[in-house]
């Protein structure tokens, strides 16, 4: 029983104490642990969860993932990490942007290696978020774009930290460009872009060759939308949404025209100093 309860501590499930006694907040653990490796759900420990939970442990450090310690713990007893995203320092001091849905529902937001943040602003209708984390931790600042306009075929780079605990924990560039100055169904607050995305990267910047944020990503089309999906049709928050969300609440982020040519290595190196992973901390049974 401890080792099963030590395993699934080390896990971020939330067993109590570990102290080799099965409780209830032990069992809850146990059901949600199976529940999301899709296994049946007895709540019981017996040689099949002992065997899945050596399994995912091995993965989470494989993955590089630090097991039993660091953010993968809940900050509360009562809470779980339930969804991840991605956000961008537009603001020094911890002032973070990222999108209204990825923080919808959450009863505590961390920012990966900065800490707790609060949502200071929150517009669901154009799908952003405005945050704030007291920290100490020197972040560079993201500049949007102010000109010239953007054009259909530019480059552009994507930069988040899709399907966290199965890629790269580092974060992930994807390139391509832009395909269409107008979203789903002619929306014009939307960029529509081919640099492949995926369930994480909302809420990440788009980023041109100049190193400057173009747009927010914010989804893909799926087969609710279209029953014939062509790949890499994704869209993103324009620039210019963005900074009046902001403006509106008396946030002034740093804008420049943009005239470099900037290597695409260059533009995710840059990207990579102010993108942070955006964890989702919530009662699961309440989520």
């Amino acid at each position: 029983m401890r080792a099963a309860q030590e395993m699934l501590d080390g896990l971020g499930y939330s067993v109590g104490s570990v102290d080799g006694f099965f409780g209830p907040q032990t069992e809850r653990a146990i059901l949600a642990f199976q529940n999301d490796m899709g296994l049946t759900a007895t709540g019981t420990v017996d040689d099949s969860l002992l065997i899945a939970l050596r399994t995912a442990s091995t993965m989470a450090a494989r993955l590089g993932r630090e097991t039993g310690s660091g953010s993968n713990r809940a900050p509360d007893p009562n809470l779980e990490l339930v969804a991840t995203g991605t956000g961008f320092q537009i603001a020094q001091g911890g002032g973070f942007v990222t999108n209204q849905h990825v923080v919808d529902g959450c009863v505590e937001v961390r920012i990966r290696d900065v800490g707790t943040a609060s949502v200071i602003a929150a517009d669901s209708n154009n799908d952003l978020a405005y945050l704030n984390v007291a920290t100490d931790v020197d972040l560079p600042v993201a500049v949007f774009r102010s000109q010239p306009k953007v054009a259909r075929g530019e480059t552009v780079v994507a930069m988040g930290f899709p399907l966290h605990g199965t890629l790269s924990s580092q974060g992930n560039v994807t390139v391509g460009t832009i395909s269409a100055l107008a979203g789903y169904n002619d929306d014009f607050r939307e960029l529509q872009f081919s640099a492949p995305i995926q369930p994480g990267n909302s809420g990440g910047p788009l980023i041109d060759r100049s190193g400057h944020v173009v747009g927010i990503v914010s989804s893909e089309l799926v087969s609710e939308i279209a029953e014939e999906v062509p790949q890499n049709v994704n869209f993103a928050i324009k620039a210019e949404i963005v900074v009046a969300f902001l403006g509106a609440h008396g946030i002034d982020p740093l804008v420049a025209p943009s005239t470099d040519n900037m290597a695409v290595e260059d533009v995710a190196t840059l990207a990579e100093g102010y993108t942070r992973l955006v964890e989702c901390w919530a009662d699961p049974y309440n989520y």
